[in-house]
């Protein structure tokens, strides 16, 4: 479980794909550029400065993470409080992710 003053996340117990390589998990996910964006994110991150979803990458195509493998959970549970109200505690929502298959394509 992760917590933030906001949001809340919790994972399901045990990762459903574990040591995957990066750019497989990418492709089964049709995730181009995934590698990019977590590039992004851990440059952000280790300069404490605020992660966006938004814009352009700022990774390099050729950039090198200082991993290989992850870890993939496919269940998880997402709660937060209303942007229009900060006291109202909103439904917790669940969020099933799976690779795309001939019957569920991108």
């Amino acid at each position: 479980t992760f917590v933030s003053s906001t949001i809340t996340f919790h994972l399901a117990s045990r990762p459903k794909m574990t040591n995957i390589v990066v750019d497989r998990a990418a492709e089964l996910y049709g995730l181009p550029d995934f590698k990019l964006a977590i590039m992004d994110y851990l440059a952000r991150n280790h300069h404490n400065l605020t992660h966006m979803i938004r814009g352009r990458w700022q990774a390099m195509l050729d950039c090198q993470l200082p991993f290989h493998h992850i870890q993939i959970w496919s269940k998880l549970r997402i709660q937060s409080y209303s942007s229009y109200d900060s006291k109202t505690l909103l439904p917790s929502q669940g969020l099933h992710v799976s690779p795309s298959t001939v019957n569920w394509p991108l």
